[in-house]
């Protein structure tokens, strides 16, 4: 009974690790880490227990721009395209949905990129799109949600 309660604690807390890592240690000294999520069907509670929402880590390219104002991109829906901003870096997430990338002290907008476009669904009060800064020697961590396929 103790092994079975303890093999159930360890899958619970390995499941829902929110900060992964690879071999015990991150292999960036500076930039961003995450997990990307992926969203879709009803996340309200509803009469009925019409309850459908998925949540999953999923594999996905991620691309990360200097500083992107909703000004300096094309916009349709969710999606952008058009970026006017520097194009920084490039990464895929892992099955888990885990990704770093090391990047210089700054601030940066974050997408997926998607089949409609590049997704980002963050904005701060000034019009930019899913603002990360990094600090000296931080690593910085994000869960990426992409629910542009949930309702909420």
């Amino acid at each position: 009974m103790k092994l079975r309660i303890y093999i159930i604690l360890i899958s619970i807390s390995l499941s829902g690790c929110s900060f992964p890592i690879r071999n015990g240690v991150f292999s960036i000294e500076q930039g961003i880490t995450g997990q990307v999520l992926w969203k879709e069907g009803n996340h309200m509670p509803s009469p009925g227990g019409r309850f459908t929402a998925i949540t999953k880590p999923v594999e996905k390219e991620i691309v990360v721009y200097e500083m992107t104002n909703k000004s300096q991109a094309k916009a349709l829906g969710p999606f952008f395209s058009d970026i006017k901003t520097t194009l920084v870096a490039k990464v895929k997430s892992t099955k888990t949905g885990f990704f770093q990338v090391e990047l210089p002290v700054g601030t940066y907008s974050v997408f997926s990129v998607e089949p409609g476009g590049l997704f980002a669904n963050s904005f701060d009060g000034k019009g930019n799109i899913q603002l990360v800064e990094v600090t000296k020697g931080a690593k910085i961590h994000i869960d990426f949600a992409i629910d542009y396929m949930a309702s909420y």
